[in-house]
């Protein structure tokens, strides 16, 4: 593809609490881990990991006008991310706390500071210079989360990207528990996947709750046609991959896990770079199953593979 990965999302500092290690150095009498402030947001995640791999994508997002934001665009800059649309909000903003249990599982806590406030897009966001750059636009289900004026201009935006022919690709990300599902935001999630050219989404949590009284695969379904293709995920499960209708499933390579944290963002990484190489749906799927096994495995945040151990997690995948 010529031109850039445009990712637009959420970046946010993520205070990191290893709560289920800390339980297991109590019990040993052994010292324990401590909470770390980290840059963090699914965006975020996905978009340091194209840059680790060498892809040079364009961010479109907001930080605060804080110390954290600071932080972020610092580390976005050093990973090899384009922030030349970067934002700062004239507020210091909306941190999350990421309790990690036991058996990797997390629990999100959302925490405002003193005179924050949550991220808004306005149509000047979204001006021409940031379309032409693009020759593919990612997104996830949080920047429509409010149902409001930001959720408008991101999906008007997503389709004039389409209208342009530029392939708009969309993690549903919905994050329901903070984020209601309303009518609003329920119908702009729909004009944006009606102009996705990929859609990926992660367990019932996220494909029944977009589509009530189906189970995961007959909600894909429901959202697959013949012009895009449809991701399916399920943890440790095979992938649902729906590519123009055709099915197929593949298993993820195994690997010992060390943290879940980020492994959907981590596998839509891996899936957009090999899109950006020209590779089919099929391969990218295989590429982001690679990416996130490696990243599940690995004790860094948003940890990617290199040549040789990225040859091997493909060769342990079932085609």
């Amino acid at each position: 593809m010529d031109g850039q990965i445009l990712c637009v999302g959420d970046l946010n500092p993520d205070l990191v609490v290893p709560y289920g290690e800390m339980k297991r150095a109590l019990r040993q009498d052994l010292p324990g881990p401590t909470a770390q402030l980290l840059p963090g947001g699914g965006m975020g995640n996905t978009v340091t990991a194209l840059g680790r791999m060498g892809l040079r994508p364009l961010i479109l997002g907001m930080v605060g006008n804080d110390s954290t934001g600071d932080m972020i665009a610092a580390d976005l800059q050093k990973n090899g991310v384009d922030t030349r649309f970067l934002r700062r909000q004239q507020a210091p903003a909306m941190a999350v706390v990421s309790v990690i249990e036991e058996d990797g599982e997390k629990v999100f806590f959302q925490w405002f500071p003193p005179g924050g406030q949550d991220k808004a897009f306005t149509p000047a966001d979204f001006s021409e210079p940031v379309l032409e750059r693009c020759s593919l636009l990612h997104l996830n289900g949080m920047v429509v989360q409010d149902g409001g004026p930001s959720a408008r201009a991101v999906t008007e935006f997503c389709e004039l990207a389409a209208a342009r022919g530029i392939p708009v690709s969309i993690d549903l990300n919905l994050r329901c528990a903070q984020y209601p599902l309303t009518p609003e935001r329920r119908a702009l999630l729909g004009r944006v996947l009606a102009v996705a050219s990929h859609i990926l989404g992660s367990g019932a949590e996220e494909w029944c709750t977009l589509t009530p009284g189906r189970t995961k695969e007959q909600a894909a379904r429901r959202w697959a046609t013949a012009q895009n293709t449809v991701v399916c995920r399920d943890g440790a499960q095979p992938v649902l991959l729906i590519d123009r209708l055709h099915e197929s499933r593949h298993a993820p390579p195994p690997v010992e896990v060390v943290s879940r944290n980020g492994a959907g963002d981590m596998f839509d990484a891996g899936y957009l770079a090999r899109l950006a190489a020209g590779g089919t749906p099929r391969e990218a799927v295989f590429h982001g199953l690679a990416v996130a096994a490696h990243a599940i495995s690995h004790r860094q945040p948003r940890s990617v593979p290199g040549p040789a151990e990225l040859a091997h997690l493909l060769a342990c995948i079932d085609p």
